[in-house]
């Protein structure tokens, strides 16, 4: 799992691709293939 601060959830699935180097719009591993959440100040959910 990656932690990664974005101002929303499609900032931080695009950040997630660079982090990863991958292409945002792979249908297999892209943006559309991942899921992001919000952690609480405790890093909890």
């Amino acid at each position: 799992m990656v932690e990664i601060e974005a101002a929303n959830s499609s900032k931080a699935k695009r950040e997630a691709c660079k982090f990863f180097g991958i292409r945002t719009s792979d249908p297999w591993c892209g943006m559309s293939a991942m899921t992001a959440r919000r952690i609480g100040e405790t890093g909890k959910t």
